[in-house]
């Protein structure tokens, strides 16, 4: 099943969190802020399937290490993130009308 687009306005929060927060790569003040949008929807699609914060704490470090090579992964950052993609992907509803 490929990921349903979530509504636009989820799917810029859900951007700005991981440009603003996360940003594993240190460049949310050199880089475009869509850098990270790729991320977004699948994040989205996690967490309305059920993702609890420590699975996205784990996909976040995954993205870390596997598509970015990086060799250290902030923990405790991506668990603030992964609490708050949660907070927000929670107040939109649980579900996609189908």
């Amino acid at each position: 099943m490929s990921p349903m687009p979530p509504d636009h306005d989820l799917y810029e929060h859900v951007c700005a969190v991981l440009f603003e927060i996360w940003d594993p790569i240190g460049i949310n003040t050199i880089a475009p802020c869509n850098e990270y949008d790729s991320y977004a929807t699948y994040i989205i699609q996690m967490i309305r399937e059920g993702a609890d914060e420590s699975e996205v704490v784990a996909h976040l470090g995954r993205l870390a290490r596997e598509s970015m090579g990086l060799s250290y992964v902030d923990e405790s950052r991506d668990r603030i993130v992964a609490m708050r993609l949660i907070e927000l992907v929670g107040s939109t509803g649980s579900g996609q009308s189908e």
